[in-house]
């Protein structure tokens, strides 16, 4: 009985302690003033506006002083649908476009805004060819160089995939994909609620157009149910610390502030992606109008990166692209941590670490002579 009285004094004050916190979190004008403060130091890196159309811009990040362009060939970063690009250079010390600039690449990136009523009825194709296309012809143009690098994290590396192998890599030099999805059956909470039977992707298209950033913020934290306990378990261990609040801020607001899914780009993706998983069955990609992109027409050097511990992008299924580029050379890189963890520049334990930037900078050293077969 002694114990059991013992153990319901110290739940009370576990009670106490957490009530107390959550006042402290309702009423801190200083975590309000750090968050604000994050929102201002994300996106670090210097960039111009190469071109707008509709809903999406191409950047271009000139070259940081004190640090030669060395690589021949200029990268093109083409990010995710669902999220601001910012994760890309989301804070000094964790910026991917940072780490490519000082690495001596020349950097531009497409991002995507938020689409237009208009563009919930452009397809996929339209996507690849009128945004990414026109995207590569400029960088062509502003470069002055042949070619380019081309790099996709998670769906963008889908969408990386998929236009270079339309292009029949034309203009490409080499592609890197990370973190990016092609087995679309794997064993992830993605791939299960979109099965057919379970989701019925015409009648959420049909009734909203673009799909709201609402619907992929109430979805996306049960891909691991216990990350909102972590977060406020983070913030109650470091609240007190200034420097890692505003960095975890910084994340969060890239986390919780998504940005519409053009709709019929959605719908594709779902029925050719997720329910039919016509790349890993078939290797192609079938676009209607006897359009159709065969993954046999890639023939760059590619590097593809997967991640151990990814919710989003299972391991077992992006490890299969370099099973499916039967005329490319294909090297891949596995690391042990989650999604995040190559655009951040961090380890499993958030640790920093330059080894998956210098992996890719490698690469891109390796593939700067390459010569294309005739």
């Amino acid at each position: 009985m002694q114990n059991q009285a013992e153990t319901t004094v110290d739940i009370q004050k576990i009670a106490e302690e957490i009530q107390k916190f959550n006042g402290f979190l309702k009423n801190s004008e200083h975590l309000k003033e750090l968050r604000e403060s994050a929102r201002k130091k994300m996106s670090p890196t210097p960039r111009e506006v190469l071109y707008r159309e509709h809903s999406t811009t191409l950047y271009y990040y000139p070259p940081l002083a004190g640090y030669e362009t060395r690589l021949s060939h200029p990268l093109l970063i083409i990010p995710s649908l669902v999220n601001k690009p910012c994760i890309m250079d989301l804070m000094k010390g964790e910026s991917f476009i940072g780490a490519m600039l000082q690495g001596g690449s020349s950097v531009y990136m497409l991002e995507w805004g938020e689409p237009t009523l208009a563009q919930s009825r452009y397809s996929l194709y339209k996507y690849l060819f009128s945004y990414i296309g026109r995207a590569v012809r400029r960088i062509i143009t502003h470069s002055g160089k042949d070619s380019l690098n081309l790099a996709g994290y998670c769906l963008g590396g889908a969408l990386s995939v998929l236009y270079s192998a339309l292009a029949r890599s034309q203009n490409i030099n080499s592609l890197i994909t990370m973190v990016t999805p092609v087995n679309f059956h794997d064993k992830g909470l993605l791939s299960f609620w979109a099965k057919e039977e379970h989701f019925n992707v015409d009648k959420l298209v049909d009734t909203w157009g673009n799909i709201p950033a609402d619907f992929f913020a109430s979805c996306f934290p049960w891909l691991v149910p216990t990350a909102n306990l972590k977060k406020m378990r983070m913030i109650y261990d470091k609240h007190d610390n200034d420097e890692f609040m505003e960095a975890f801020f910084a994340l969060d607001i890239w986390l919780t502030e998504n940005i519409p899914f053009p709709g019929e780009v959605y719908r594709e993706i779902i029925k050719q992606g997720y329910q039919q998983n016509s790349l890993a069955s078939t290797g192609t990609w079938n676009f209607g109008n006897s359009v159709i992109a065969n993954l046999n027409d890639i023939c760059v050097p590619v590097l593809n990166l997967t991640a151990t511990y990814d919710h989003v992008s299972p391991p077992e299924s992006c490890s299969m692209l370099t099973g499916l580029l039967k005329n490319s050379h294909c090297q891949q890189r596995d690391y042990p941590i989650g999604h995040l963890g190559i655009a951040l520049g961090k380890d499993a334990k958030n640790k920093p670490t330059k080894e998956y930037w210098n992996d890719i900078l490698t690469f891109l050293g390796d593939v700067d002579c390459w010569k294309k077969p005739q």
